[in-house]
């Protein structure tokens, strides 16, 4: 819980009496951030009063504490369109040179007043990166920085390079291509700085916007995009790493942040990349308590906090709130309108007769299914077949080619025997036996099971990797589910090295019917 001292005018944390003047304060919020200069002005003018010179923090649901006090922003006048944001940024424009005189004052009464508080966080912290590493040191995982350019990561790496008193901690960097322009330049300043510490940047080679076609914008419920562009070129880096070594990564998420982060382990094993464990150190830690760390400690962060942005990910995340996509009008109107186009060009394909109110009030956030896609999934015909009691054929609706074959190496070694263009592909491994026929560049194969634990799961199986064959856009989200390397999406061709497949079938148990595209879209 967060508390105010009127006499000291600054937020303590989880005390009831202020350390400098030893009486009793006030509860005043659950978390605060603090207001920066860039962002009072910007307040001051939609408040219509003067704040700049203050003690200005932030609390959720845009309200302000300003001496004490709180102010609310109204959310509707924040969206309303009618807004002259031109004359906005030129008011900002000319208080731009302006110097906030007391913010210094105020963040030294801060970190005086929160001292013991810093301490106790960094120090359990530092002890609990020094344990995790030692634990895994062992088992051939080296530490690793997943590092974004937002607040949180910024932290984690401070942190772990302090507490293991070492700065060569590769740090990764997954370049969504939807970074804040701040993002970017902040990156760049802070390889600058360190210049010890080796840095990672891979991006995917996939266009955002080309795929919001195929997959349609990404909603709160339907973030395929996390996959792609942030998992999948995170994996890519680290399955470069040398020795086969695997990656204990370090990474900012906060339970704070999310209903779904709340229930997170400090010490994850299963990761979305497979040669990885994940680990939180600051999962406990408030807003609050990472703002203590970055000013107590001087580090150098993101500017896009200074201009009021509270999270510094996608610019158009769909999690994003009123306020982000305000100050996204405004710091960025070419970007904010190529992405407000989009979303209108797939309302009106969707049928939506509301389709601006749609856009604007951010009915597109929950959007589910294939409505307004250019790309519709291929679903597979699956019959009963008389040759026994366990065989099935399917009728697809693509051709079926020798490039097949890599879809089934999950099942185990392929033996391929071709006469002209009838085929026979018999699959063996430990417990599973079967055969393929059927006649190339038709649409029907039969599959024969001679050996299976469970023809259920087996079909069902199957049936994933033929949806795969028929639908994949070679996305590498399957690349990051391997532990052992064997897959590669490069150059358009889904291939499997099976001198490094250990058929655990991860890669098709791993999403929905088998395949990010059919999770996303069905």
């Amino acid at each position: 819980m967060i508390f105010w001292c009127d006499n000291c005018s600054v937020p303590i944390i989880d005390n009831h009496k202020c350390p400098s003047c030893k009486k009793q304060i006030k509860e005043i919020a659950k978390d605060v951030r603090p207001v920066f200069f860039e962002e009072k002005v910007l307040v001051s003018l939609l408040l219509e009063e003067e704040i700049v010179d203050k003690s200005v923090w932030a609390t959720k649901r845009n309200t302000y504490i300003v001496n004490g006090q709180k102010y609310k922003l109204n959310y509707n006048k924040i969206k309303d369109k009618k807004w002259d944001l031109n004359n906005i940024r030129q008011k900002l424009k000319k208080r731009i040179s302006e110097t906030d005189k007391k913010m210094n004052d105020y963040k030294c009464k801060f970190i005086r007043n929160n001292s013991e508080r810093f301490d106790y966080i960094e120090t359990e912290a530092k002890k609990y990166i020094m344990k995790v590493t030692n634990e895994y040191k062992s088992k051939n995982y080296i530490p690793v920085i997943s590092f974004s350019g937002g607040k949180d990561s910024t932290v984690i790496s401070h942190l772990v390079r302090n507490a293991l008193s070492k700065q060569k901690i590769i740090h990764v960097f997954g370049d969504t291509t939807l970074e804040f322009p701040y993002t970017y330049k902040y990156i760049k300043k802070f390889m600058k700085k360190n210049t010890l510490t080796p840095f990672f940047e891979q991006a995917s080679d996939e266009n955002f916007m080309d795929l919001c076609s195929v997959f349609g914008p990404p909603s709160r419920l339907e973030r395929w995009c996390c996959t792609i562009f942030k998992t999948n070129p995170i994996g890519q880096s680290i399955s470069t790493f040398p020795g086969n070594k695997k990656a204990l990564t370090f990474m900012g998420i906060r339970k704070w942040e999310s209903r779904e982060r709340s229930e997170y382990e400090r010490t994850q094993k299963k990761s979305k990349i497979s040669r990885q464990i994940s680990s939180f150190p600051i999962l406990n830690w408030k807003d609050s308590d990472v703002w203590l760390y970055i000013l107590s400690k001087d580090v150098l962060f993101n500017k896009a906090y200074k201009l009021g942005f509270t999270r510094v990910g996608c610019w158009l995340c769909p999690n994003n709130s009123v306020w982000s996509e305000f100050l996204t009008r405004l710091y960025m109107p070419e970007k904010y309108e190529e992405w407000r186009s989009l979303l209108i060009k797939f309302a009106k394909k969707a049928g939506k007769p509301d389709y601006q109110v749609y856009v604007d009030e951010g009915y597109w956030k929950a959007r589910r299914g294939d409505k307004g896609i250019d790309t519709q999934l291929k679903e597979v015909d699956a019959k009963e077949c008389t040759i026994n009691d366990n065989a099935k054929s399917y009728t697809l609706n693509r051709k079926i080619k020798k490039d097949f074959i890599e879809l089934i190496k999950p099942f185990g070694e392929v033996n391929s025997q071709v006469d002209g263009r009838k085929f026979e592909w018999k699959v063996k491994s430990d417990k599973t036996e079967f055969k393929i026929t059927g006649i190339l560049n038709t649409k029907l194969i039969k599959v024969i099971p001679d050996k299976v634990e469970n023809i259920s799961t087996f079909h069902k199986r199957f049936l994933c990797q033929l949806r795969k064959y028929e639908n994949c856009i070679y996305c590498s989200a399957c690349e990051n589910t391997c532990s052992s390397s064997a897959i590669n999406t490069k150059n358009k061709k889904y291939t499997i090295d099976n001198r490094k497949c250990i058929n655990c079938k991860d890669c098709i148990a791993n999403f929905y019917n088998g395949c990010l595209k059919f999770e996303a879209l069905k």
